[in-house]
């Protein structure tokens, strides 16, 4: 029988700033569920729980926190915002408790109270199921098996609550298994939006940890740039310049090289060589190594090894600080590629303006790897010798042992299962570089919407006069929906961001109206008199009418806003009705 969570503690109304990392945890066990619980009072037992039920659980708040749909119904609890921090530990705890099984053992302990009252309480370091319980939301299925085993089974829905939601994409798309295509998404929508901002949001923690690498396509934007090329660079190695160094100075570093602990004997004699050897028999100066090792308080042994190691070091000689060599330099995709290989955590390869570079150019054969399967791209690449060279070294220490076959000696791209690649798109951008059919299957696509975002409360400032930054949003929206019967060229909340939630006039010509001027309406005409025409007096007294054009937003000498003139457009815009309405 399903033990349905009714206390008002269990929902989002907890006054926490992280999920719980162990700590008292109380479940009310009812009463039809004692039978299956043999234990006497703090006696520590084991229940078997499963990874998708606390997954499920993480849509289901994110869902309910996002749309602001749930309803506390204890008046007495402060309302916890669920940030995007709090999903991104959250997300951490499961994946610690579970690691790459689907089941794992939840620890705890038998609680009585003293009303006859039974509790399962927390005893576990990892995770508490009671972040994950939703009042109203949330019901927990315990069955005891034949073996003796405890299953628990947490069941989270939302029934028919939020179909209509346009927000669940929001953060639902963050939890979604790597079957379900999350691995690879595009933020889209008009300018201004949030896409960016989103992104970052979500990855916040991801971006601290130095698991993140972003770039941004743009025309020039090619396969070269995104993976990575031979390049020209300085040698830059460290202590190559020429110092004036005595033979006491020289057995001085041999002896601390040769008494390293960390390093050992052997490797300290190497190392010591590599750095000093042609102060040993080279170009700076030619020492005497019997003398040099008593100096150093070495064995005389040593002194073959010494000369081997020197010679070795002729042969292959450490460059000249300022001497140019070419080397393979990695660019975005091949530094997120070889994070993502050399951890299991996840790594966030992030391209801001997608569709502002030539995607089938950029990508190249790298395209087929998008195809994934449980993570991971069904058909493996061949890598070119040069990228195989950097790729065989970059992995020569990784201690992941689930490398397929080639990948870890660079032969072979395959894209592992934690690496995400996310983009933005602007879509009154889309015409730059058309995404053709088959690259749009391979992504995941999340709209995100123009809203109203209350909390920020922008406001437009011209002179003494304030006007609100979202009525006019909506306005100038409706006009360009009108004018191009398109929402690709309209305004999203943060197409300005004002210091202190204050858009100047500065800011606001300079960003809202050049905007306005040469991306949207030039495109369609300026035919409509009562926003783009103004009246001003002549020499004559009379007055006269007058197109309007970016220009006239400025003074004479277009060094300062001219604000009467904003005002006006300002006050056009809020007024501005459509031709049919006028007309009715």
């Amino acid at each position: 029988m399903p033990s349905k969570i009714t206390s008002a503690g269990d929902s989002k109304f907890r006054v926490i700033n992280k999920p719980y990392n162990g700590g008292d945890c109380w479940i009310n066990i009812s009463k039809n569920l004692k039978p299956l619980f043999k234990y006497s009072k703090d006696e520590l037992f084991q229940i078997e729980i499963h990874k998708e039920d606390f997954i499920k659980a993480l849509n289901v708040i994110s869902i309910l926190s996002y749309g602001d749909l749930w309803e506390c119904p204890s008046k007495d609890l402060i309302p916890f915002n669920y940030s995007n921090k709090w999903f991104e530990e959250a997300l951490s705890q499961i994946n610690s408790k579970f690691k790459d099984s689907d089941t794992a053992f939840y620890n705890a302990k038998f609680g009585v109270y003293s009303q006859g009252r039974n509790y399962i309480i927390n005893a576990d370091t990892e995770l508490n199921i009671r972040d994950y319980l939703v009042e109203r939301h949330s019901v927990l299925d315990i069955e005891l098996l034949d073996d003796g085993k405890l299953v628990l089974r947490l069941d989270s829905s939302i029934n028919d609550l939020v179909q209509d939601n346009a927000g669940i994409n929001y953060y639902n798309s963050k939890f979604l298994s790597k079957e379900e295509g999350c691995l690879q998404q595009i933020f889209y929508g008009a300018p201004g939006t949030g896409k960016s901002h989103t992104i970052k949001d979500i990855t916040e923690i991801a971006e601290k940890e130095d698991r993140l690498v972003r770039t941004t396509f743009h025309p020039d934007s090619d396969y070269s740039t995104f993976v990575g090329a031979y390049k020209p660079t300085k040698a830059n190695r460290k202590n190559l310049q020429r110092m004036n160094l005595s033979l006491e100075d020289l057995a001085k570093e041999l002896g601390n090289y040769y008494s390293n602990e960390e390093l050992g004997k052997i490797s300290g004699l190497q190392k010591f060589c590599y750095e000093y050897y042609p102060y040993i028999d080279g170009e700076y100066m030619s020492v005497n190594v019997t003398k040099l090792l008593e100096l150093a308080g070495v064995p005389k042994d040593y002194n073959v090894e010494i000369n081997k190691y020197v010679k070795f070091c002729h042969l292959y000689p450490k460059q000249d600080p300022d001497k140019i060599i070419y080397e393979f330099v990695p660019q975005a995709f091949t530094k997120a590629y070889v994070k993502a290989w050399n951890t299991k955590e996840d790594i966030y390869l992030v391209i801001e303006e997608i569709n502002r570079g030539n995607c089938a150019q950029i990508f190249g054969d790298l395209f087929q790897l998008l195809d994934r399967k449980g993570g991971r791209s069904k058909y493996p690449v061949d890598s070119d010798t040069d990228l195989e060279m950097y790729l065989s070294d970059a992995f020569a220490e990784s201690t992941r042992d689930d490398f397929p076959e080639g990948v870890k000696e660079g032969k072979k791209l395959v894209l592992p299962e934690n690496l995400y690649i996310w983009a933005t798109m602007n879509t009154s951008d889309q015409s730059l570089f058309p995404i053709d059919s088959a690259f749009k299957r391979r992504w995941d696509w999340n709209f995100i919407k123009i809203k109203n975002y209350p909390e920020k409360d922008y406001k437009i400032v011209i002179g003494e006069n304030k006007y609100d930054w979202w009525s006019f949003i909506k306005k100038i929206n409706e006009i360009i929906a009108s004018m191009t019967s398109s929402a690709d060229k309209q305004l999203g909340y943060f197409f300005c961001n004002p210091e202190n939630g204050e858009i100047d006039e500065k800011l606001f010509v300079s960003k809202v109206i050049f905007y306005l001027w040469n991306d949207v309406f030039k495109d369609y005409g300026f035919e409509d008199a009562s926003l783009f025409q103004y009246t001003e007096v002549g020499d004559d007294g009379k007055e006269v009418t007058k197109d309007l054009t970016f220009p006239d937003f400025y003074d004479e000498a277009g060094e300062e806003i001219n604000t009467e003139r904003l005002k006006d457009f300002l006050e056009k815009v809020e007024n501005w009705k459509k031709t049919n309405e006028e007309n009715s």
